[in-house]
């Protein structure tokens, strides 16, 4: 239905964003209308009709600025050896992208690595170590305002976390990425790149890497 819309505000942005939902359909948000199961009326019909007999022809936009205006937006949400001040900047960073972009899509990913997974995790099984992710995953977009925009939450598993978010980014068509910048560690970067730094450098899309934001630096200063 949303494919066949007459209105092209009404339809995908792109076909990236119908493949997104054709390639997830267990996370597609089904609205009242989706649920219908009956036929409408002639009043309906009519009703419909004379709207559309006031309506001036508008061209339909060009796909690439509705891709830019409507993109699908990537957020790396880490769950292994992650502070508080970092969930909350992510969210802020993504908050502030969707704020700008109505209609935007979201997908929120994380990867859990074979050697991170804990024993008692391994003897819960594997779905039920994919549904706590999830779950996390979840818990933590609740204080996002995401009102017209479609959010899809996946877990990934690999032993290498940057090839994993690069090969969901390709294969998802993702217009841009949100995640942590390494707050560790930097000295080595210039000889070991970090998980950030490779996605930065091999992603095909735009990468935004977020701090630890300063209302939390002062914390730990007045607590020290």
């Amino acid at each position: 239905m949303r494919c066949l819309a007459p209105v092209a505000a009404e339809r995908y942005p792109s076909a990236s964003h119908l493949a997104f939902d054709l390639t997830h359909p267990e996370q597609v948000r089904v609205t009242e209308r989706g649920r219908n199961t009956q036929g409408t009326g002639f009043w309906t019909h009519f009703k419909r009709w004379v709207r559309a007999s006031g309506m001036a022809y508008t061209p339909s936009p060009v796909p690439v600025r509705q891709i830019e205006q409507v993109p699908i937006i990537m957020v790396a949400v880490p769950h292994h050896d992650v502070s508080d001040a970092t969930l909350y900047s992510l969210r802020e960073a993504v908050a502030r992208s969707l704020g700008i972009r109505p209609g935007a899509r979201l997908a929120c990913v994380t990867v859990i690595s074979p050697s991170q997974t804990s024993t008692t995790e391994a003897e819960k099984g594997e779905t039920q170590v994919h549904r706590w992710h999830l779950s996390r995953l979840q818990q933590w977009a609740q204080p996002l305002d995401l009102d017209g925009h479609q959010t899809s939450f996946h877990v990934l598993e690999s032993g290498d976390v940057a090839q994993a978010l690069l090969r969901y980014a390709e294969g998802n068509q993702v217009n841009m990425v949100i995640m942590g910048a390494a707050t560790h560690g930097l000295s080595m970067q210039r000889v070991l790149a970090t998980v950030p730094i490779k996605v930065a450098m091999q992603a095909p899309c735009t990468v935004i890497l977020v701090k630890q934001s300063l209302p939390f630096e002062r914390l730990a200063d007045l607590d020290a």
